[in-house]
């Protein structure tokens, strides 16, 4: 990684307010990896009006168990909007496509996955996102120099127990601000 490319993974990407008109706007983005050759990274504030039961069904997983709080599906990004990927904290088992994020967070775009979680043996803490966000090599350090987004390093508390509706202004106010005073000239 050259020394001009911003290391943001393990990062949150928060929108700013004058993110209007796109898929982004109010969106919280967890940064899942940040190199010389681009950044990808899951939008965790968008539910799609899915349930991982409805996932579960489509994939046709017989005798599912019942989900007390069933978890809502999130709409990652645009690229790839028909491949699921789960946000996850680890687990005892490993499956075919995890990527270790950090000690605390795995990255997994497998079914098996799904079918650990389907039968009441996946990860103690997770999230479930169709598609993924994508930035091409400098695309995303030119769109924070055009003041689209703030950073702040992301936390599980905000990954797994904060409601999805309130994480972009939750995180506003981890970083002591209130998103109706802030103006920008950037649009992404």
């Amino acid at each position: 990684m050259s020394s001009q490319t911003l290391a943001l993974r393990n990062h949150f990407l928060v929108a700013l307010p004058s993110m209007t008109g796109s898929g982004f706007s109010q969106s919280v983005t967890y940064i899942c990896d940040h190199n010389d050759e681009g950044a990808m990274g899951i939008i965790i504030n968008q539910p799609l009006g899915l349930s991982l039961p409805d996932v579960f069904k489509q994939l046709q997983l017989p005798n599912a168990i019942e989900l007390p709080h069933a978890p809502a599906v999130l709409k990652g990004g645009p690229v790839k909007p028909q491949r699921g990927f789960l946000l996850h904290t680890p687990a005892e088992q490993t499956w075919n496509t995890s990527m270790r994020l950090t000690d605390e967070l795995m990255l997994t775009a497998s079914k098996d996955a799904l079918e650990s979680i389907a039968y009441g043996q996946g990860p103690e803490h997770y999230l479930f996102a169709l598609g993924f966000a994508g930035w091409s090599p400098g695309q995303l350090e030119a769109e924070l120099k055009e003041n689209c987004w703030l950073t702040i390093h992301a936390d599980l508390d905000t990954l797994f127990h904060c409601s999805i509706e309130e994480r972009w202004l939750s995180l506003y106010a981890k970083m002591g601000l209130n998103p109706s005073f802030i103006t920008s000239g950037g649009n992404a």
